[in-house]
């Protein structure tokens, strides 16, 4: 079998991926390194904030291509314009001898504000600003009077500038890291995926027993996360390769983006992959000989139109008491850890704060060993930073540390290792571990005031919101309104990715004194949503076809196959309609007292009570109906391919289309079934001593609903 060669190739790429990274990331800090402590003296005299420079260099050249650190040289001049430049026009104006605490966390905290306030602005761009400022503001707070107004900043802006133009000229030498080359390499590693996916989803079709088929289809499975992680990377690259654009456009023309087309890939990939999920037995009865042998002749074809895909598109240019007073003072500092972490959305506070944390002490305790070992050679110490590179890279792929956490350990070391003037390593490194605890804690407390709700509430409510979009797109189903279904599927596909970052963030945030988060039904109640979210998808897209194909030939059969599919939808609607109330419930108790205490009110004024017309709303399907309905689709399907006379061709599209639809229509109400449990059992964790019924919950929030508006 091919795929232990293929995760083989991956598993060395991603080796080489890291590893280029890290050398690069070295190469780019050499260079700091070299310029600061052996270049001219005006070099060494401009740059007075060598460990900033390398900070600079951590913020653009981490996983950079060369289009990457173009865009960061322009990302970085914008960040001077906003960082800088206001800061020498405040110092100007108040006068470093006239900075107390009290100014100059205000005028940190007000550069701050009008940094990161444009939503457009780039995150790097933010971050380089937001350590400019902290710099700044607190050296001049620091010397005070004997803090130039003006060339103090410009210091600050030329060690900025050092360390971008060094990390492209780490991303040039000794040859030019592309962007196209990146994704040259992983449109074939992903063409390689998608064959060895559709390969293997042939084998399942054609196999003789489950067992065969079985094992094909996990095989795939296997495959599905690798192969969207290559997708990712391929459209990731495409803001860096239109910047490569104008240096290199002279040289050999410059190949377009195919993430667009690898992702139409994806969707008939998905599709084979539901349909052999939901294939009650193997091998597939409907295929003849001749079907096996045009499947067997499309696992040959396909695979090649992939692999020319890849290489068509892509481009081709070539690869390339002191201690009490005690830097007191690292609570001046503390600002920076928290301005070059700063993210660029809502993120698991507590978890990220714990893993930048551990990343600092890692990385500090590093830099306080390569100080030691290189004692005697202090000019060259910042050389034993090569190998924390190469460990570093493997954390930020790691799931435990990821991307703050690994940054952070980077940073951790530098700042040790590419200090100069602050005291003994171990001194220096309990500030460093000192600083980052506080601007951590300071940076969690800020979060918890301005974003109070907790990600298991938004989690919630963002379940909720997925519930009533599904109703929406369900209620859409009838020929003629497709582009509405279209666009509606579009709207749940962007709140469900919502959620799964809530659940996330939800799955790493501390409990206190709340009901533990239920991570597993969640997640189950993603993969339905996922599934019905699919299942739409490939329903339009069979309506949209009956409608291409049949012509108005259909036109006498639209009332019909509407009439078959309206109690369908009534069904799935009506579930959803439930589900979406059910999921916004905190307490049963709470909600049981406060309906009997407002129905009491209603007889007592009324004489009547509106909970029993409330709950008549609700219409709920039996398996004999839904059966039932099946079978009137079916028949009525067949009535209208039996009165197609154009030709077989035709005839076989209709069935196909009529039969996908068909399908679709029976995985939503499995799903619909599925939600169903997961939602019962959510409830039930929230509420462990109440006995749940989900069609007496909605009746009562119903009930509540009516009778507020009554009253």
């Amino acid at each position: 079998m091919a795929t232990p060669t293929f995760e083989s190739s991956r598993a060395r790429a991603m080796w080489r991926t890291c590893l280029a990274s890290a050398l690069r990331t070295a190469l780019a800090c050499t260079i700091v390194g070299v310029a600061t402590l052996f270049g001219p003296q005006y070099i060494k005299k401009q740059v007075a904030f060598p460990a900033f420079s390398y900070v600079a260099v951590i913020l653009v050249v981490t996983d950079a291509t060369l289009g990457d650190t173009f865009r960061g040289c322009w990302l970085a001049l914008y960040a001077t314009i906003q960082g800088v430049c206001p800061a020498i026009l405040s110092l100007w104006l108040i006068g470093p001898a006239r900075l107390t605490a009290g100014t100059t966390a205000i005028a940190v905290a007000l550069s701050a504000f009008v940094v990161v306030l444009p939503e457009n602005t780039h995150l790097i761009a933010k971050r380089i600003a937001l350590g400019q400022i902290v710099l700044v503001y607190v050296i001049a707070y620091i010397n005070g009077g004997q803090t130039e107004t003006i060339m103090h900043p410009v210091h600050v802006a030329a060690s900025t500038g050092l360390g971008v133009v060094a990390c492209v000229l780490a991303l040039i030498f000794p040859y030019p890291c592309l962007a196209c080359c990146e994704v040259k390499q992983n449109c074939k590693l992903f063409a390689e995926n998608a064959s060895e996916r559709f390969n293997l989803f042939v084998k399942a079709f054609t196999a003789e027993d489950n067992s065969c088929a079985l094992a094909f289809i996990s095989q795939a499975k296997s495959l599905v996360k690798t192969g969207s992680k290559l997708l990712q990377g391929i459209k990731t690259k495409q803001e860096s390769m239109k910047w490569e654009r104008f240096p290199f456009k002279f040289l050999r023309p410059y190949g377009e983006n195919p993430g667009s087309r690898f992702e139409d890939v994806q969707t008939p990939l998905r599709g084979m992959e539901i349909a052999l999920d939901n294939s009650p037995s193997f091998p597939v009865e409907i295929l003849n000989s001749d079907q096996k042998s045009v499947l067997h002749m499309l696992g040959e074809h396909i695979p090649k139109q992939v692999n020319n895909m890849s290489l068509e598109s892509s481009a081709t240019v070539p690869e390339s008491n002191q201690e009490n007073t005690q830097n007191k003072d690292n609570g001046f500092w503390a600002g920076l850890p928290v301005a070059i972490s700063l993210a660029g959305s809502r993120e698991a506070t507590f978890k990220v704060a714990n893993v930048k944390a551990q990343g600092t002490v890692l990385g500090t305790i590093y830099g306080i060993l390569g100080c030691f070992v290189f004692e005697k050679y202090v000019q060259i110490r910042f050389l034993s930073l090569l190998p924390w590179f190469i460990v570093s890279s493997f954390l930020r792929q790691s799931t435990m540390y990821g991307q703050a956490g690994g940054l952070s350990a980077i940073i951790g070391a530098l700042l040790i290792l590419g200090r100069k003037g602050f005291g003994l390593p171990s001194e220096f490194a309990i500030a460093r571990i000192t600083e980052t605890f506080i601007g951590l804690s300071c940076s969690i407390i800020v979060e918890i005031l301005l974003q109070p709700t907790r990600a298991t509430t938004l989690a919630k409510l963002q379940l909720s919101k997925s519930f009533e979009i599904l109703n929406e797109s369900i209620s859409l189903i009838s020929f003629g309104s497709i582009g509405n279904l279209v666009e509606s599927q579009n709207k749940l596909k962007s709140h469900i990715i919502e959620m799964g970052k809530f659940i996330a963030e939800a799955e790493a945030e501390p409990n206190f004194w709340f009901v533990p988060f239920h991570s597993v039904c969640y997640r189950k109640l993603m993969g339905s949503l996922t599934k019905m979210l699919e299942y739409l998808h490939f329903g339009s897209q069979a309506f949209m076809l009956l409608e291409q194909e049949s012509g108005g030939s259909i036109d006498n059969f639209v009332h019909k196959l509407d009439g078959d599919i309206k109690l369908f939808k009534d069904f799935v609607g009506s579930s959803m309609k439930c589900f979406e109330e059910v999921s916004l419930v905190k307490s049963l108790e709470i909600l049981d007292k406060e309906f009997e205490k407002k129905k009491l009110s209603v007889d007592v004024e009324l004489g009547t009570s509106q909970s029993s017309s409330c709950c008549n709303i609700i219409r709920y399907a039996s398996e004999e109906e839904i059966d039932e309905n099946f079978r009137s689709y079916f028949e009525h399907s067949k009535e209208f391919v039996d009165q197609i006379v154009n030709g077989e061709e035709l005839k076989g599209q209709v069935v196909l289309s009529l039969s996908a639809l068909g399908f679709c229509m029976d995985g939503l109400v499995k799903e619909t079934k599925e939600i169903e449990k997961a939602i019962k059992e959510v409830v039930q964790w929230e509420n462990p001593s109440s006995h749940v019924n989900l069609h007496d919950i909605s009746c009562k929030v119903r009930g509540l609903a009516n009778i507020i508006v009554a009253n």
